[in-house]
C-alpha cells in the first residue's frame, strides 16, 4: 500500500475571529440616486425609530424603505435650512443643530431657542435627560458649551472652567465628565473640573492643529482624531489613564483628516477621514474601504450606530449602511485557498474539514490550515469526507479513497486495482464496515471492511443510488437516482416509492439521513421528505418554507431541523417537526436565514454539503465558499420593530393620523400608509393590519407598506396595524388610527327618515288612489246601472206603458156598453191593435237591452238593422252612408255608440214627421256620427231640456259624456234636425291604444337598467 505523509500543515492564514464574528453587509444609498438633494452632514436616530440625515438643504426622514423630506409646520421655519448636528433624545424629541442657532422638534411641534446661538456643532444628551451643545462662532460670549433649561439655555465658559473660546466635538463618558475639542486642544471639563490633554501631540510646527472628532467606548476608553500635518499618529486612545498613538495607513500627500469617529457595541472603533474613506479598527487590525470599495464617497462627515447595530455612515455624495451578518462566510478574501468548497464535514476533535478544489483544509480556534499537494496532499481534487467510528478522517482525493491518520495518508485500494474510482458519498455503519457510493464508471456501491474493498455492486445488482445512511442491523439505505428509497441487506433489496412525499423524480435527491427513531429524511428537489413505517411526508412551500429544493439537512442535539434549500439556511424546532408530521397540512413555523442574512447556497458536489461542529455551530457549502451560522443568534432576538401610521391619503389628498380624523363624504378611495422602523433588515418586516367596521379578519400583505380601501360607507373605523421584525417577533401593540367618513347629505339619518316618509306616504296616497279608483269603478257599475234601469223605466213609461194604458182606456169603454156588439167589436178591434203595439214597444225595449254590434264588429251594419227595427213609415227615406275605411273599435264604446245611433234614429222615424233620414258614419281621425232629417225639428225647449216625462235625449247626452264623446243637436222649427256624435279616435280605435301598449313596453326596454332581467 503506498503511504504519504504529511510534510507540513501549516496555517493558511490566521483568521481575525473579531472579523470572523462580525461579517458585515453594506448598502449605499447616493445623491445621483435621488435619495437626497443635498449632502449629508449628520445622522440621529429618535424614539420612534426614524432615522434622520441632516443636510445642506434640510431634513430628511428614513424608516428603513422610504427617504421623506421633513418641512416644517405652516409659517414655522429651523434656524438655518442647513443641518449640522443632529441628537434623538429619549423623550422623543429630535434637536437639531444648524449654523444658526439650535431647534427641537416632537409631536409635531418646532421649537427655536433663541439662547445659546451660534454653530452648533454636537449635541449630548446626559442620564438625567438634559441636553448641552457645543458651539462656535456664538453670537453672544457666554461660553462654548451650553445646557438646555427649559426654553433658554444656559452657557458655560472660561469662568466656569471651559478652557477653550470655540469647541467642536462633545462628547461624554462613562463618569460624567465632557471632552471637548477645539483649534487650540482636548479638555475634559464638568462643572468645577476642567483639565487639558494632549498638549505636547498637538503641538506642531506649521498649519492649524486641533481635535476634530472625539469617541468614548463602553470600556472608558476616549479616542481622539486629530487634525494635522507632518508625522505621528492623528489618532490617539486614551485607556486606563494613558494616551497612545494608533497609526493608519499611510495617505497619498502624507495628510490624513480624522473627521468623525463611533465605537460600536461590538468594541470596534470606526474612523472616517475627510479623503480617504472609512477605517475599521479591532485587536489592534484596521479595514479600509473607499469608494473603490463600494463606499459613497471617500469623504466622511458623520458616524452613527442605530440601536440595531448598523452603523451609518455619512459621506460628501450620500449614505451608506455597515450591518453584522447572521452567516459568516469563508473565502478567499478571508485566507481560504480557493472558493470552490464542496464538501464540509465537522470532527469529533473539534476541527471543520472542507474539500476546497485542490486543497484539503479545515478550521480550527479561527485558524485555517490548508493541506496542499505542494505539502502533502496526494492528489488535486478533494471529493466526499467521513470520520469514522475511530475518529479517522476519510478523504476522497480526484479517483482514490484515503484515510488521514496521525497526519499520514494511506490509500484504499481498488477491488480490481490500484484505484478505487471518484467517490461521491460515504457512512460508516454498525461494525465498522464503509460503504461508499463510486460515480466513476461503471457506477457501483462499494463495501469496505478493515481498509479493503470485500465487495462491489454495480447497477445490475444494487441500483445506483444518489445518497447513502445506515438503516442500522447490517441494511443500508439508498437514495435511488430513480427518485425512490431502497433499503439493502444480505443481498436483498426492498424499494419504498416516494410518491407520497414527492414525484418519482430522477436526480432528484441530494443526501439522506437517519433519525434515532428509524425515520429517513431525503433532501429532495421538491421539498423535504421524511418516510417512516412506509408512509412518505413532503415538507414544502405549502408548509411555509420559502423555498423548494433541499439540498441537505441535519439534525442538530436539541433536535431543531435544519435545512440547507436553494434560499438560504432553514431551522424548525423540535415541537414544529412533530406538529408537521402529525398533521401534514399546517404552516409550520420557520425562521429564513437568506442572502439578506449572508447565505449564499446552492448545491454541493459531494457530500457531506452541512455538518455540525462539536461548538454547535452549523456549517454548509456551496461549491463556492465555506459559510458558518450560530445558533445561539436565534436566541438573541431583539425587540420587535416599532410601527407607524404615517398618513392616510383619500382621493390623493392626504390627511395627517390625528385623532377625529374625518374624511369627506363620497370618499372613493382611502390609501394609509405605514412603516415599522426595523433598519436593519427593511425587507424582512412583515405587517398584518385590521380595519375594525370593514375588515371581517386580519390582512397579510406582507412586506407591502400600505393598505388600500374603495367606497367605504360612510360610518366610524379604526385601523389596527402589527408589524414583526427580521427575527419574526411581533409587535403586537402595533398602532392605530380611527377615523370617520362624512356621510352624504342623502346617507344621512335624517334624509333617509325623510325619504322613509315620503315614501310611506307615496304608499298610503297610491293605496287612497287605489281605493278612491276602486270605489269610482264601482260607482260607475253601480251609476251605469241605474242609468239603464232608468233608460229601460223612461222607454216602458214613454211606450208599452202608455199603449197598455191606451189598451185598458179601450177596454173600459167596451165593457161600458156589453149589450151592444158593435161597439164590442169595434172595441176588440182596436184593443187588437194596442195590444199588437205594446209587443212592439216591449220587443224593441228588449232588442235594446240585448242587441250588441260585437258579434259582428259592424257599425254601420247594427245602425242599419236599427233603422228597420224602427218600422219606419212608407212615407219616409232611410239613407245609411258610410265615409272612410271602417276600423275596429272597442267593443264596450261601440255598443254606447251603436244605443246613442239607434235612439237618435228612432227619434227621427217617430217624432219627425219628415220624409227622410239621414244616417253618416265617418271614419277618420275621429269617429263622427250623423242623423239628419227633414221634419218639422225639434223645439229649442226640448232640445235643451227634452220633453216632460221623457229621457231619451237626456241618455244620449250621459252616454256620449261616459264614453268621451261630443254630442250636439242642431235643429230648427221647419227645417229639420240634425244630431252629431264626434268620439275622439285615440279612445276608440283598438289599433291606437295597442300602438300606445307596445310603445310604453319599448320605453320600457329602453331604459331597463343594465343587467336587469326580462
Amino acid at each position: 500500500m503506498a503511504l504519504w505523509t504529511v510534510l507540513a500543515v501549516a496555517p493558511c492564514l490566521a483568521l481575525n475571529p473579531a472579523r470572523r464574528l462580525t461579517q458585515y453587509a453594506h448598502t449605499a444609498w447616493r445623491i445621483e440616486d435621488g435619495a437626497f438633494g443635498a449632502t449629508p452632514n449628520a445622522l440621529a436616530q429618535t424614539a420612534d425609530g426614524y432615522l434622520w440625515i441632516g443636510t445642506d438643504a434640510g431634513l430628511v426622514r428614513f424608516d428603513g424603505v422610504r427617504f421623506v423630506p421633513w418641512e416644517p409646520p405652516a409659517g414655522q421655519q429651523l434656524p438655518n435650512p442647513t443641518i449640522n448636528s443632529l441628537r434623538g433624545t429619549r423623550d422623543g424629541s429630535l434637536w437639531i443643530g444648524t449654523p444658526s442657532g439650535l431647534a427641537r422638534w416632537r409631536n409635531g411641534v418646532l421649537w427655536n431657542y433663541t439662547t445659546g446661538r451660534g454653530y452648533i456643532n454636537a449635541i449630548v444628551e446626559d442620564p438625567d435627560g438634559n441636553v448641552w451643545f457645543s458651539r462656535s462662532r456664538p453670537a453672544e460670549a457666554s461660553g462654548p458649551i451650553c445646557k438646555v433649561e427649559g426654553d433658554k439655555a444656559h452657557c458655560y465658559g472660561k469662568p466656569e472652567g471651559v478652557p477653550f473660546a470655540l469647541v467642536g466635538p462633545l462628547r461624554r463618558d462613562g463618569n460624567g465628565d465632557f471632552w471637548g475639542g477645539s483649534p487650540e486642544g482636548l479638555f475634559r471639563w464638568r462643572p468645577g473640573f476642567s483639565e487639558v490633554h494632549l498638549t505636547d501631540r498637538l503641538a506642531v510646527a506649521a498649519g492649524l492643529p486641533g481635535v476634530s472628532a472625539l469617541a468614548t467606548g463602553p470600556d472608558g476608553a476616549v479616542w481622539a482624531g486629530i487634525e494635522r500635518r507632518g508625522g505621528g499618529p492623528i489618532l490617539q486612545q486614551r485607556a486606563h489613564g494613558v494616551w497612545r498613538g494608533i497609526p493608519l495607513a499611510a495617505a497619498p500627500g502624507g495628510k490624513l483628516e480624522v473627521i468623525a469617529l463611533a465605537v460600536d457595541h461590538a468594541g470596534m472603533t470606526w474612523v472616517g477621514t475627510a479623503a480617504h474613506g472609512l477605517y475599521r479598527l479591532h485587536d489592534g487590525t484596521f479595514e479600509h474601504f473607499r469608494a473603490e470599495d463600494g463606499l459613497s464617497s471617500a469623504g466622511v462627515n458623520d458616524l452613527f450606530e442605530d440601536r440595531e447595530g448598523n452603523v451609518w455612515v455619512a459621506t460628501s455624495n450620500g449614505l451608506d449602511r455597515f450591518r453584522d451578518l447572521h452567516i459568516t462566510t469563508y473565502s478567499m478574501r478571508e485566507g481560504l485557498t480557493a472558493d470552490k468548497a464542496s464538501s464540509i464535514l465537522g470532527t469529533r476533535d473539534g476541527k471543520v474539514w472542507s474539500g476546497n478544489g485542490s486543497a484539503l483544509e479545515y478550521i480550527q480556534d479561527g485558524v485555517a490550515h490548508a493541506i496542499q499537494a505542494p505539502n502533502g496532499l496526494p492528489g488535486r481534487r478533494v471529493t466526499a469526507l467521513l470520520e469514522d467510528a475511530a475518529g479517522r478522517l476519510w478523504v476522497g482525493v480526484d479517483g482514490d479513497l484515503l484515510i488521514l491518520d496521525k497526519g499520514r495518508f494511506r490509500r484504499i485500494p481498488g477491488l480490481h486495482g490500484p484505484s478505487l474510482g471518484t467517490v461521491w458519498t460515504m457512512i460508516s455503519v454498525d461494525g465498522g464496515d464503509i460503504w461508499a457510493e463510486v460515480i466513476t464508471p461503471p457506477r457501483r456501491l462499494v463495501r469496505i471492511r478493515n481498509e479493503r474493498v470485500v465487495e462491489e455492486f454495480e447497477s445490475g445488482r444494487v441500483p445506483t443510488g444518489r445518497g447513502l445512511a445506515d438503516a442500522g442491523g447490517g441494511a443500508l439505505w439508498l437514495g435511488l437516482r430513480s427518485g425512490d428509497l431502497a433499503r439493502y441487506k444480505d443481498g436483498r433489496i426492498e424499494r419504498f416509492s416516494l410518491r407520497g412525499g414527492g414525484k418519482g423524480d430522477p436526480a432528484a435527491i441530494r443526501e439522506i439521513h437517519t433519525d434515532p427513531d428509524g425515520a429517513v429524511w431525503i433532501s429532495h428537489r421538491q421539498g423535504l421528505i421524511r418516510w417512516k413505517d412506509g408512509v412518505a411526508k413532503r415538507l414544502g412551500k405549502e408548509n411555509g418554507l420559502p423555498c423548494a429544493a433541499v439540498f441537505g439537512q441535519l439534525r442538530d442535539r436539541q433536535g431543531r431541523l435544519w435545512i440547507l434549500s436553494e434560499c438560504g439556511l432553514l431551522t424548525l424546532p423540535r415541537e414544529e417537526v412533530d406538529r408537521w408530521w402529525a398533521h401534514p397540512e399546517v404552516t409550520v413555523q420557520v425562521r429564513a436565514f437568506d442572502a439578506l442574512d449572508g447565505a449564499r447556497p446552492g448545491p454541493s458536489s459531494f457530500t457531506p454539503s452541512i455538518t455540525q461542529s462539536v461548538d454547535g455551530r452549523i456549517w454548509f457549502v456551496s461549491d463556492k465558499v465555506v459559510q458558518v451560522f450560530d445558533p445561539g443568534e436565534l436566541s438573541a432576538t431583539g425587540p420587535p420593530p416599532p410601527v407607524h401610521i404615517e398618513q392616510a391619503v383619500a382621493d390623493r389628498r392626504a390627511y395627517a393620523p390625528k385623532p377625529g380624523l374625518e374624511l369627506p363624504a363620497l370618499t372613493k378611495e382611502v390609501q394609509i400608509d405605514y412603516a415599522a422602523t426595523s433598519l436593519a433588515l427593511p425587507q424582512k418586516v412583515r405587517f398584518r393590519y385590521l380595519l375594525e367596521g370593514h375588515d371581517s379578519a386580519w390582512q397579510e400583505p406582507g412586506t407591502r407598506r400600505q393598505a388600500f380601501y374603495s367606497r367605504l360607507d360612510p360610518g366610524s373605523y379604526r385601523f389596527r396595524l402589527i408589524a414583526s421584525g427580521p427575527d419574526g417577533a411581533w409587535n403586537e401593540a402595533g398602532d392605530s388610527l380611527s377615523f370617520s367618513v362624512r356621510p352624504a347629505y342623502y346617507q344621512t339619518l335624517r334624509f333617509q327618515f325623510v325619504c322613509a316618509a315620503l315614501l310611506l306616504g307615496a304608499i298610503w296616497l297610491g293605496y287612497r288612489i287605489r281605493i278612491h279608483q276602486v270605489a269610482a269603478g264601482l260607482n260607475a257599475r253601480f251609476d251605469e246601472r241605474l242609468a239603464e234601469r232608468t233608460r229601460l223605466a223612461r222607454e216602458l213609461h214613454d211606450t208599452l206603458l202608455q199603449t197598455i194604458q191606451g189598451s185598458r182606456m179601450v177596454a173600459d169603454d167596451a165593457l161600458g156598453a156589453p149589450e151592444d156588439p158593435v161597439r164590442m167589436r169595434h172595441a176588440l178591434g182596436r184593443l187588437s191593435e194596442w195590444m199588437a203595439q205594446a209587443t212592439e214597444e216591449g220587443r224593441a225595449a228588449v232588442n235594446a237591452l240585448r242587441a250588441s254590434t260585437t258579434q259582428t264588429n259592424d257599425l254601420a251594419e247594427g245602425l242599419r238593422q236599427a233603422a228597420e227595427d224602427a218600422q219606419v213609415p212608407e212615407s219616409m227615406q232611410v239613407v245609411l252612408s258610410v265615409f272612410g275605411e271602417p276600423k275596429q273599435m272597442h267593443p264596450i264604446l261601440r255598443d254606447e255608440l251603436y244605443r246613442i245611433g239607434c235612439e237618435a234614429i228612432r227619434n227621427a222615424v217617430h217624432h219627425s214627421s219628415g220624409s227622410k233620414v239621414e244616417v253618416e258614419l265617418h271614419y277618420a281621425h275621429d269617429l263622427a256620427l250623423r242623423i239628419r232629417d227633414n221634419g218639422k225639428g225639434i223645439p229649442p225647449e226640448i232640445s235643451e231640456r227634452g220633453r216632460q216625462g221623457h229621457f231619451g235625449l237626456a241618455t244620449m247626452q250621459e252616454r256620449a259624456e261616459r264614453i268621451g264623446g261630443k254630442l250636439r243637436i242642431f235643429s230648427s222649427p221647419g227645417a229639420g234636425s240634425e244630431v252629431e256624435l264626434v268620439v275622439p279616435g285615440r279612445l276608440l280605435y283598438v289599433e291606437r291604444t295597442q300602438a300606445r301598449s307596445s310603445l310604453a313596453t319599448r320605453l320600457k326596454q329602453l331604459v331597463k337598467p343594465p343587467g336587469s332581467l326580462s
